[in-house]
């Protein structure tokens, strides 16, 4: 199946899809489609996103989209709407799933993902 172009269009109709077009809505949609994979389709997504914004593996990709939303470049925390959520989920999720290429895209992105953990460990002198 394409879920790029699926979830392009759960984006644009919602409704289509019975979703109500709120963020929760939109994450169940993506999350059950993931499970009707049995979990595989966004394997490494939390690490991925991880590497990218410099946060931690330990946090629900839900939880580290919203955070990736409503934060400025300074760090600084910004009250956002559903809609600007929505769409940072959706470039995030599309952009993971065009990136991901081969079979060992997960294993690659997840072992990039501890060794940069390593580095800034053994980097830190605290």
């Amino acid at each position: 199946m394409d879920y790029i172009n699926l979830f392009r269009d759960a984006q644009k109709r919602p409704n289509a899809y019975g979703i109500s077009g709120n963020y929760s809505e939109m994450v169940a949609f993506i999350m059950g489609c993931d499970a009707g994979n049995e979990w595989g389709l966004l394997a490494g997504f939390p690490h991925w996103l991880a590497l990218r914004y410099g946060l931690e593996a330990n946090l629900s990709w839900p939880a580290m989209i919203e955070r990736i939303s409503t934060q400025t470049p300074k760090g600084e925390s910004l009250s956002r709407d559903d809609d600007h959520k929505i769409s940072t989920l959706f470039q995030h999720v599309e952009s993971f799933l065009e990136e991901r290429t081969g079979p060992h895209f997960t294993a690659t992105t997840i072992t990039n993902y501890v060794e940069a953990k390593l580095r800034a460990r053994t980097q830190d002198p605290s």
